[in-house]
């Protein structure tokens, strides 16, 4: 079996470097992009001034933490495009950033995500417990009925490194800042 870059050192005979962009020029590319594709939200000025709030807020860790999100002009890209199949039909129905932050989850980080969706009802606060209670007891296997969510979610972190894992709890203690506040 061949790797792919392998593959592509076979089709491709000429080999550069394509310089890294600043993790602020990205920035400010995701922003226009989803400004673009926001076109028509009634609250789309609050949302991007919302988005760019959470930005500035992790301005601290900005250099780890927006490289680790969207890495390069494809992963906005490719962000975008998910997006407008599956947040445009909702988006004044969920919390925008929330969402694109699972958005983001679900793409580059599918094991994450997956504990995530898994462990939807251990991670919820009260009220929606109580609404869900009877379809969770419906659906939940029962090989699972111990392990909770953050558990199941600490499991999905194990093989990351110790920087990436540190990144995930942030992200995921601002989802969800009562599952994960003693992280």
């Amino acid at each position: 079996v061949v790797s792919g870059n392998e593959y592509l050192k076979k089709i491709i005979q000429f080999q550069f470097d394509i310089p890294t962009i600043e993790s602020s020029k990205l920035k400010l590319y995701f922003l226009k992009r989803f400004e673009d594709f926001s076109e028509g939200k009634n609250n789309r000025s609050e949302v991007c001034q919302q988005i760019n709030n959470f930005f500035e807020a992790y301005q601290y860790s900005f250099e780890i933490l927006f490289p680790f999100l969207l890495s390069s002009p494809r992963a906005v890209v490719r962000l975008i495009n998910s997006l407008s199949l599956t947040y445009r039909p909702i988006w004044d129905e969920v919390d925008t950033l929330d969402f694109i932050l699972l958005e983001i989850l679900r793409l580059d980080q599918p094991e994450v995500y997956a504990a995530i969706r898994d462990s939807y009802f251990d991670l919820l606060e009260n009220p929606y417990r109580e609404i869900l209670a009877h379809r969770h007891s419906e659906t939940q296997d029962a090989s699972e009925e111990n392990l909770l969510g953050v558990d199941r979610i600490d499991e999905s972190l194990e093989n990351y490194s110790d920087r990436d894992r540190h990144i995930l709890h942030e992200i995921l203690t601002f989802l969800f800042p009562k599952s994960f506040k003693s992280i």
